[in-house]
């Protein structure tokens, strides 16, 4: 009789916790979807930053190569005209000491002559021979 009170027992308890534990797990189900809904809404969240980080490096990446090549346009300018720049410089420097018009009488002769191979040498881009001249002048001959 004992057991039997015993199973009747385990019976009320089952039927008294039965809906506590189908209410339980519907609201355990409900917590799981919101759970799996929020985590998916982070999911994407993060994958659209991520996609919109990866976007802004590649803009970045794409001006940074374009600097470059204006740097690099702008080093070659820069080199290619330096000689330019230092021949005009050379040129006059040393048109000064030697043109015709700015020596006395007695030397006018021989500064038409230089004045002319400085002008020829100019016209072919010969610094070489202009910082000759040049060295030369600053000597005092001409």
């Amino acid at each position: 009789m004992r057991v039997l009170q015993g199973v009747q027992k385990l019976h009320y308890m089952e039927d008294i916790n039965l809906p506590f534990f189908r209410e339980l797990g519907t609201l355990l189900e409900g917590i799981v979807e919101q759970s799996e809904a929020k985590y998916a809404q982070q999911k994407q969240k993060i994958y659209d930053e991520f996609k919109s980080i990866k976007e802004e490096l590649h803009r970045l990446e794409d001006a940074l190569k374009e600097e470059e090549l204006n740097l690099n346009a702008f080093m070659n300018f820069e080199t290619l005209h330096k000689p330019k720049k230092e021949l005009k410089k050379l040129w006059k420097e040393a048109s000064k000491l030697c043109h015709p018009d700015l020596v006395q009488e007695e030397y006018k002769v021989e500064a038409s002559r230089t004045m002319q191979k400085l002008n020829a040498y100019y016209s072919d881009g010969n610094l070489e021979a202009i910082q000759n001249i040049l060295n030369r002048l600053k000597k005092g001959n001409l």
